[in-house]
């Protein structure tokens, strides 16, 4: 599959899953208390990078604004929007880089507690982005 239909396929995906479990009122109170707990988790697991005025920033940003316990509707509505556009102008590395992340935001037990995704997803063979290298262990041998 092409890098660019592929995270349009991803994003869809991933936009279709938080609908069910917006859809769902006791699905909907799972995911949130599996992501209150992973914020939590990573709060504690670096909690020397979040007081650490040179990476506190990214570390917040990271737990809030990735791993957070939010709704993310609005953060895949600009996605959609933006899709069409950084297909046209990004290169396939970085699509595919983009298309690996909302891959892996959908494996995520909060993104889909009935692991509907683990079928439906496209899978790729991860593409090095220039200047950085994968190591063999960081790929999935499922793909």
């Amino acid at each position: 599959m092409k890098p660019g239909r592929r995270l349009e396929t991803c994003a869809t995906e991933v936009a279709r899953l938080r609908r069910e479990i917006a859809a769902d009122a006791h699905t909907r109170a799972t995911v949130g208390a599996v992501k209150q707990w992973q914020a939590q988790r990573l709060a504690r697991t670096h909690r020397r990078l979040l007081g650490d005025p040179r990476y506190a920033a990214a570390a917040r940003f990271f737990l809030d604004d990735l791993y957070g316990a939010k709704d993310f509707s609005r953060r895949d509505a600009e996605l959609a929007r933006l899709v069409p556009t950084m297909v046209r102008l990004l290169p396939d590395a970085a699509l595919e880089t983009i298309a690996d992340a909302i891959e892996m935001d959908a494996l995520s037990p909060a993104s889909c507690p009935k692991r509907t995704s683990l079928v439906s997803m496209p899978r790729a063979t991860p593409t090095p982005i220039a200047g950085r290298a994968r190591a063999p262990s960081a790929s999935i041998s499922s793909r």
